[in-house]
């Protein structure tokens, strides 16, 4: 682990290079340099179950370096990254959202679907987090069992003929092609 100066000195780097990031997002440097300061931070903080559960500064550079690492293209890793995060923080919606979101992204879509359940019963339907929890329960559902993706598919089309309206409507349509 390394001193309070260093602790000190990253954290005045990860800002100075989110900063950076906001004015050049597609700079592929840039974001390696921010994956691997965020890195460094979890590594300098911790982020084993204790430390994520009682250090918010470990929560957010673990959250970040995962980011970075999805904008990398490394889908694994931050979905692992988020995994760790979620099992620190199960009650978290937020959280929860993002490991769905990950683990959709990275393929994971067993390990997904649980997560998207779960959103489900905890979102109030015709919520826009209800949406996004039946979106991603569809997604998932297409790639783990078509059948039962096409009873939910049905089922959603009987008791939301709109699909969510206009925000929705196409997404859903995309997912539901071929069901």
């Amino acid at each position: 682990r390394g001193t309070r100066f260093e602790l000190a000195a990253l954290i005045a780097t990860a800002k100075r290079i989110e900063a950076e990031v906001r004015n050049n997002p597609d700079d592929r440097e840039l974001l390696e340099k921010a994956y691997s300061t965020y890195k460094r931070l979890s590594e300098s903080v911790g982020y084993d179950d204790a430390k994520l559960k009682s250090k918010s500064d470990a929560r957010v550079a673990i959250n970040r370096q995962a980011h970075f690492a999805a904008r990398l293209g490394n889908v694994d890793e931050a979905a692992e990254l988020i995994k760790k995060l979620l099992t620190a923080r199960p009650k978290s919606r937020a959280v929860l959202k993002r490991a769905c979101e990950t683990h959709i992204a990275a393929g994971r879509h067993e390990e997904a679907l649980t997560m998207a359940r779960t959103l489900l019963r905890g979102a109030k339907a015709g919520t826009d987090d209800w949406y996004q929890a039946k979106l991603s329960q569809l997604l998932c559902l297409r790639r783990v069992n078509v059948d039962t993706a096409k009873k939910v598919w049905r089922q959603f089309l009987v008791l939301d003929p709109k699909m969510g309206g206009k925000v929705w409507r196409d997404r859903f349509e995309e997912a539901g092609k071929g069901l």
